[in-house]
């Protein structure tokens, strides 16, 4: 968006020139799609085999055990983990991500995930951010 006018003809995955001629208070604006998204492991990387990470946007989240009252390491996703999200109060306001796991026993479990650059801002706990799948 330039000068809150849209420019409608952007090709996803490629880069758009802008050439035009800049003046003082000229702004130009971009928007971004932020929905969360599950994000593979690389299965050359051992620790992160058969897990995923969640990300909104550009930002990665983790769980924090602040947050979560099954143990974090305990938790497995299942392979179609639905997320919502939720506007919070943390922290003069994030975004949480919330959705249900499985604990170490088979038996279902609330989380809530958080930005990963937020971690630890509360008290020192615990953080998770690779997260086992269920196969």
């Amino acid at each position: 968006m330039h000068n809150n006018e849209s420019i409608n003809s952007i090709t996803p995955g490629a880069y758009y020139k802008i050439e035009r001629d800049w003046k003082k208070g000229d702004t130009l604006g971009l928007n971004l799609s932020i929905k969360p998204r599950l994000v593979r492991g690389n299965p050359e990387v051992k620790d992160q085999q058969n897990k995923i990470a969640i990300m909104r946007g550009p930002l990665v989240y983790c769980l924090e055990q602040i947050d979560n009252t099954t143990n974090i390491f305990d938790l497995t996703f299942p392979c179609d983990v639905a997320l919502s999200e939720e506007e919070s109060p943390l922290l003069n306001g994030i975004v949480t991500l919330k959705g249900y796991a499985f604990d170490s026993t088979g038996r279902g479990a609330n989380f809530t995930a958080v930005p990963y650059n937020v971690w630890n801002n509360r008290k020192p706990t615990s953080m998770r951010i690779w997260i086992p799948v269920a196969q």
